[in-house]
């Protein structure tokens, strides 16, 4: 008898899905470097991107060195991810994408604070902007709480005018 023969529909993917997290033991990436022909080896930016999903969210941070042909070499430095409750809407997901790219660029200017010279944040979803927009809307708990985040993260990575008057002479 297999151990799997009696289990409820719901989870008659399970064994595909353990094969797949077993495989991914194989998957590799290139390590992000600084390029020999980069115009300022000390001095990046930062491009955050997310996207959600009906089963989760995710983001990716990279770094964009200036080559001296002025095209710009970006490679993976910071990688998130997380599943969510099925039943949670596929903007809110959006917006935890949202938040899971705030966090991770907070952590990165935090620690690269004297190299990242711009901070570009992408993502897909009209809504989660929309909601991160608006400071006067009336929002529900989850959403409030999530915009809050945000907008916090954002007051860190928005340059002060201290900076301003320093930046790219």
């Amino acid at each position: 008898m297999h151990c799997f023969s009696n289990m409820p529909n719901m989870f008659s993917k399970m064994p595909n899905l353990f094969s797949q997290i077993q495989d991914s033991r194989l998957l590799r990436w290139k390590r992000a470097v600084i390029p020999k022909d980069a115009v300022s080896p000390l001095k990046f930016r930062l491009i955050e991107t997310h996207d959600g999903s009906q089963h989760g969210s995710a983001t990716g941070v990279y770094a964009g060195f200036e080559l001296k042909d002025g095209t710009f070499l970006c490679q993976l430095i910071f990688g998130r991810s997380a599943l969510s409750d099925p039943k949670q809407s596929v903007p809110r997901n959006e917006l935890m994408s949202s938040v899971l790219g705030c966090h991770a660029t907070y952590i990165l200017r935090k620690v690269l604070e004297k190299r990242v010279f711009e901070v570009i944040s992408v993502g897909d979803s009209r809504v989660s902007l929309c909601w991160e927009q608006n400071p006067n809307a009336r929002f529900r708990q989850w959403v409030f709480t999530r915009v809050r985040q945000i907008n916090s993260c954002l007051l860190y990575t928005s340059p002060s005018p201290r900076d301003l008057s320093t930046s790219r002479m």
